[in-house]
C-alpha cells in the first residue's frame, strides 16, 4: 500500500532548505561526490527518474528514524507550512549520508543535519489548506510525520488513489505526482526516418498518443487498495494500430505499475517498460 509522508519548512531555515533542493535541483556534481563511485548507477537513475537531484531529509532523533525507517520509494511526500501543502512529490530512494547533507544544508546549532535524506522526483505545487484535508490527512504537524495507514485506506477507498486525492483535496496535477516514465514527444525527424510514414499523419499520432497517455492515467488507479493480485487488462484507443497490454501487480511492496506497450515504431522508441508511479 502507497504511503504518505509531511514534511514542515515553518522556520526561515527551513525556507532556505526549500530553495536549495526543492524549488531548484541540488547540483549534481555535489551528489556525485558524496558517494561511493559503486552507486553511481543508482544515482543516475534517480537523477533521470526525478528530472535531476530533488531531495529532503530529517534530522537524527528517534521519532524522525521510525518514520524514514517506513519510507519506501513509490511513497508520496507533502510539504506543508503555513498551514497549508505547498509541494507534492514521491520518493525515489532514501540514504543516510551526512556528507552529502552537510554539503546541501550544513548543520543546525547543535551541530546536527539532516542526514535520514531521501530523493524525490521532480516537486509539483500543490495548494491546500490543511484544514480543508483535515478529514483525511492530520489536523497539524510538528516536523517529519508519517500519515496513518487507516487514513491513507479511507483515502484510496474514496478516491481510488493518492494522485487523485492530491489532485481533488490538494490541487495537485491531474496526471499526477512523479510521473518520470512516459512516451518521448513524436518529431518530424521520427516521421521521416520510419518507411511507411507516408501513410501516417503526425496530427493523428499525436492524438492517439494523447489517449494512450489518458488511458494510462486512469488504469494505474484501479487496482489501489486490493489485496495482493495480478490483473491485466487492455485497451483499444481510436486506431487498431495502437494497442496496449497493462499488467499491474498490486502486492504492498509493488510501488509502480508496469505497462508493456506494443506500438508502432513511430512511437516506441525504446523497448523500456513504462513505469506509471501508484498513488
Amino acid at each position: 500500500m502507497p504511503q504518505i509522508f509531511v514534511f514542515t519548512a515553518g522556520n526561515p531555515e527551513a525556507r532556505q532548505h526549500l530553495v536549495d533542493s526543492i524549488e531548484n535541483p541540488v547540483d549534481e556534481e555535489k551528489v556525485f561526490r558524496s558517494f561511493a563511485s559503486a552507486d553511481r548507477d543508482e544515482l543516475e537513475r534517480i537523477r533521470e527518474e526525478g528530472n535531476g537531484f530533488y531531495a529532503w531529509g530529517a534530522v537524527p532523533g528517534e521519532g524522525n528514524q521510525r518514520n524514514w525507517d517506513y519510507m519506501n520509494p513509490g511513497d508520496c511526500v507533502l510539504c506543508v507550512y503555513g498551514n497549508t501543502y505547498h509541494y507534492a512529490a514521491r520518493v525515489l530512494d532514501k540514504y543516510d549520508n551526512r556528507r552529502l547533507a552537510e554539503r546541501i544544508w550544513s548543520t543546525n546549532d547543535e551541530g546536527k543535519t539532516w542526514q535520514y535524506m531521501y530523493f524525490l522526483s521532480k516537486p509539483v505545487d500543490v495548494g491546500g489548506h490543511v484544514a480543508e484535508a483535515a478529514d483525511y490527512l492530520n489536523r497539524a504537524y510538528l516536523g517529519f510525520t508519517r500519515i496513518s495507514p487507516e487514513k491513507v485506506d479511507a483515502i484510496l477507498d474514496d478516491f481510488g488513489s493518492v494522485d487523485v486525492f492530491i489532485h481533488q483535496v490538494l490541487g495537485g496535477p491531474e496526471s499526477g505526482v512523479g510521473t518520470a516514465h512516459g512516451f518521448d514527444e513524436v518529431t518530424e525527424r521520427d516521421m521521416g526516418d520510419l518507411e511507411d510514414a507516408e501513410d501516417l499523419e503526425k496530427a493523428e499520432v499525436d492524438r492517439e498518443m494523447e489517449t494512450i497517455r489518458d488511458k494510462l492515467a486512469h488504469d494505474a488507479k484501479l487496482t489501489e487498495g486490493f489485496d495482493r493480485q495480478t490483473t491485466q487488462t487492455s485497451a483499444r484507443p481510436r486506431s487498431a494500430a495502437f494497442e496496449i497490454g497493462v499488467k499491474s501487480c498490486t502486492a504492498s511492496d509493488a510501488p509502480f505499475v508496469e505497462a508493456d506497450c506494443e506500438l508502432p515504431t513511430v512511437i516506441q522508441k525504446s523497448k523500456a517498460p513504462i513505469y506509471i508511479p501508484r498513488g
